[in-house]
């Protein structure tokens, strides 16, 4: 045998026990640090634990809803709790099939306590329920790590709540009497529960089964994501760190963290949509008082405001719905409304959206430290010139919460151990807690997706297929046609340049962006980037107008 074939079928050995060796470390779930919870369990790493997630929907009790949309459903939880599997009868009644109380027996005074909830011991969802029940949509989510595959059964008694249930996001059915056995795979599974509570006392809620006694030896742990804690059940805080290292070369460590940083501007915690509708309208005049009431829980130095976001109108006429000085003033006791005014055609059976986002239409706003009630009455007076002589229309007004703290921001970030020794962010990557993501920075910089320069020998983004723009006219307004572009297209210098801040010597074509800014400030975004989209608009409009000439 050549040596050359010989040195290779070496090397596909070696690797093939590497992979082997690294595949039987992921078979073993080896999850490095260990913690204790309050029942003195493993709790691996910090967001990882022995609970159910329990999210609570109010004034539900349609039992045709629980069929196979339910868990792609746009609900939103009016509370959210975890239920740990170990405890006691005054959460769970019988461990074998995880029976939860009686939520009838209830009371005002022996709701659930918890010691380590310093702040308030009595903030539960039981005490959630006795507030706000009958007629409640229970949501329970067990998740569970299997070292293998396994065929699980579970046994639903006859007298349970109206319910359904999905296994690994697959609808497996509702009102289910006796046994049905369910197949869970080697690894993650998911599987969502959703009763309707009623205060009817002969029904019962059961999950049909307990993991822990049902298949220990198969089971690694059960957990529930806690990123936050929606209800300040827990504060957890610099609590997740993981590393990722071989064992011949342990400076050559990934780490993977959670990233306090102080907030320069305030955050966002929260938001929260509220959507209400008016419908078969037929007048160009529209008055209508709204009601916002809801809870929020204890969250230090925060502010707290709420906004209109978007107007739909829906044309349900048999003509074009033609709106002219569109008109729109909110008034309440703490509002400070804005009118504005949009010129727009809208055609049979279509919508349009006019997006207030941007818009000073705030209407409460306030700071709070302890825990808010917020019940708010405001009046909506919207009118508008059609020029139509009748108007048949839906409108949809969608108001968005927010809160803000001044408090430190717990972002997730990933980078190599020496960047991190050194305090370098080039090989960064930062999840910020408002969904955005910085790549080679520690900060998203107030967009989206943030990528920095973060190497001299590295060229930018290479995409393989188009990157396309969300240019829907719903998200539009003021819209006019670009003036005198020719004139713009002429003060513009296109030029050739050579990087400087890179070791790739290779001759590029573009602008400057400070002399862009001086000629189409609305195509640059203020840090010496130029929006290039804008530029190509520019030169669609003056194309056109050249040909006009010709």
């Amino acid at each position: 045998m050549p040596k050359s074939i010989e040195t290779n079928n070496t090397l596909i050995q070696d690797n093939t026990t590497n992979i082997e060796n690294i595949n039987s470390e992921i078979d073993n779930l080896r999850l490095g640090v260990a913690v204790k919870d309050q029942y003195d369990l493993i709790k691996y790493t910090s967001f990882v634990d022995w609970h159910i997630r329990l999210e609570i929907y109010s004034n539900i009790s349609d039992t045709t809803m629980l069929n196979e949309n339910l868990l792609y459903s746009n609900l939103i939880p009016d509370y959210i709790d975890y239920i740990h599997l170990n405890s006691d009868n005054t959460e769970i009644l019988y461990q074998s099939n995880l029976q939860f109380i009686d939520y009838n027996e209830i009371g005002s005074t022996n709701t659930l306590n918890r010691d380590y909830q310093l702040d308030d011991r009595n903030n539960t969802y039981q005490k959630y329920i006795f507030d706000n029940k009958p007629n409640l949509l229970l949501k329970y989510k067990l998740n569970i790590l299997l070292k293998q595959d396994h065929t699980a059964n579970l046994i639903f008694p006859d007298n349970l709540c109206d319910f359904c249930y999905f296994v690994n996001y697959n609808y497996e059915g509702s009102n289910i009497q006796g046994s049905r056995e369910i197949n869970l795979v080697k690894g993650w599974n998911t599987i969502d529960y959703f009763f309707i509570y009623n205060n009817n006392p002969n029904r019962i809620i059961a999950l049909g089964f307990n993991p822990i006694l049902d298949f220990e030896d198969k089971i690694e742990l059960i957990y529930g994501f806690l990123p936050y804690n929606e209800n300040k059940l827990v504060e957890n805080n610099n609590s997740l760190r993981y590393t990722i290292s071989t064992k011949n070369n342990t400076n050559n460590e990934y780490i993977i963290q959670q990233k306090s940083k102080p907030i320069v501007n305030q955050t966002y915690i929260l938001t929260k949509s509220f959507i209400y509708n008016f419908y078969n309208l037929d007048s160009s005049s529209f008055n209508s008082n709204i009601n916002f009431n809801f809870n929020i829980d204890s969250v230090d130095s925060t502010d707290i405001s709420i906004k209109l976001n978007t107007i739909t109108l829906s044309n349900i006429h048999t003509e074009p719905l033609l709106i002219n000085n569109f008109n729109l003033l909110i008034d309440n006791i703490t509002s400070n409304s804005t009118p504005f005014n949009h010129d727009q055609e809208i055609k049979v059976n279509e919508s349009y959206t006019f997006n207030c986002a941007n818009s000073d239409i705030q209407f409460y706003n306030n700071t709070f430290e302890n825990n808010i009630n917020i019940n708010i009455n405001c009046n909506i007076d919207l009118n508008f010139d059609n020029i139509n002589s009748s108007v048949l229309y839906n409108i949809e007004f969608e108001f968005y919460l927010e809160i803000r703290s001044d408090n430190n921001n717990n972002n997730l970030e990933f980078n190599h151990k020496e960047n991190i020794d050194k305090q370098i962010t080039n090989n960064n990557i930062i999840f910020m807690n408002d969904g955005s993501i910085g790549i080679g920075t520690d900060d998203s910089k107030g967009y989206s997706l943030y990528v920095n320069n973060i190497s001299t020998a590295k060229k930018g983004i290479y995409c393989a297929d188009d990157i396309t723009i969300l240019s829907d006219q719903k998200y539009k307004t003021n819209i006019k046609t670009i003036e005198n572009p020719i004139e713009k297209l002429m003060a513009l210098r296109g030029v050739s340049y050579n990087r400087i801040d890179r070791d790739i010597n290779e001759t590029r074509y573009g602008f400057i962006a400070q002399e862009v800014q001086k000629i189409l400030p609305e195509a640059c975004d203020g840090n010496n980037g130029i929006k290039t989209t804008d530029i190509v608009a520019l030169l669609v409009e003056g194309f056109k107008e050249l040909a006009k000439k010709m």
